[in-house]
């Protein structure tokens, strides 16, 4: 693919190369969409959203194979290391679970989001990221964002890190010392890029295995996918109320890449995690509504090596993890 086009993979189709122009004029008419016509969960009725809770049990490919509290105050975030520990976000503290006894690593303030990668925590407070070892020392505070920055997600790579900035609705590209290389989702009218609508703030972003990256433009339903400069290179999602679609007014609201180039996604409103193809293609539910609590402040998810996905249900501060249903785990 040139930097003249980008991929729209669309549900059960082959990917589609548009050409520049076509694209501008399917963004421009998606942005208008958007605009003028939300559809806000809330006006839905109750009829409609019962059937959204109620899925059919052949749908649901995944089992829960766990659930623990995760022992926080304010619980914000989760993560999963290449040994599969779990670390949980909470008021001033990350809570390690894995090897023995929780532990927790007392922090300064209450972070946004964090990763795990190679031995280092990464972790998102509002403006700015400090890392630290997984003995919980503090080794590294990157310089404070601009102004109006909200730090909600972080991919960290061997050499690169994105931060997902909702405050200013961009993703930041830094080297590992924090030290900035670009602005990545931005408005772009000559390059194709709509720009990144988010009428809360639920932007996260995670490597693609071929160094790309993918971010979860909410409010235009839909997940993207960028190069480290900057291009558009593919999109996939839709608005509606189907099974493969993201309902409200801002979905989906976080999500995970697999192994195999796949997708979870986590939805708010009417709470639901969902397995997508590699090609934006929807596979089947992982966790339907009734498996959360009835009042959930929303979801978080990672995904751990072997397969297994890990949800955070933030309002009542469980762990929730699922596995394929024909697997041993």
């Amino acid at each position: 693919m040139t930097k003249h086009t980008a991929r729209h993979l669309t549900a059960g189709a082959a990917m589609v190369a548009v050409p520049l122009a076509g694209m501008q004029l399917y963004l421009k008419h998606q942005a208008a969409v958007s605009a003028a016509s939300p559809k806000p969960i809330e006006d839905s009725t109750d009829e409609a959203l019962a059937r959204l809770r109620n899925v059919d049990p052949k749908l649901i490919a995944y089992r829960e194979t766990a659930r623990f509290r995760a022992g926080v105050t304010g619980a914000k975030a989760v993560a999963v290391d290449s040994a599969g520990h779990t670390f949980v976000t909470g008021l001033n503290a990350i809570r390690i679970f894995g090897d023995g006894e929780a532990r927790d690593i007392t922090l300064s303030d209450t972070p946004n989001c964090l990763t795990v990668q190679d031995g280092s925590i990464f972790v998102g407070f509002k403006d700015h990221v400090e890392v630290f070892d997984l003995a919980g020392k503090r080794t590294a505070a990157w310089p404070t964002l601009p102004t109006g920055s909200l730090i909600t997600g972080i991919a960290a790579g061997a050499s690169d890190v994105y931060l997902a900035d909702s405050g200013r609705r961009l993703v930041v590209h830094t080297d590992r010392s924090g030290k900035i290389l670009g602005e990545i989702g931005k408005p772009d009218p000559s390059r194709g890029i709509p720009g990144i609508l988010l009428p809360s703030p639920h932007l996260n972003v995670a490597f693609a295995a071929d160094g790309t990256i993918w971010l979860n433009n909410a409010g235009r339903h839909r997940m993207e996918n960028y190069s480290p400069d900057g291009t558009l290179e593919r999109f996939w999602g839709a608005d509606g109320m189907s099974v493969e679609s993201f309902i409200g007014c801002c979905n989906p609201s976080d999500f995970a890449l697999l192994g195999d180039g796949s997708f979870v996604t986590a939805e708010k409103g009417v709470f639901r995690v969902k397995h997508y193809l590699s090609d934006g293609r929807f596979d089947s539910f992982i966790a339907p509504p009734t498996a959360f609590a009835a009042e959930i402040t929303g979801l978080k998810i990672a995904a751990a090596p072997d397969g297994r996905i890990v949800v955070l249900d933030r309002g009542d501060a469980t762990v929730h993890v699922f596995a394929p249903s024909g697997s041993s785990r």
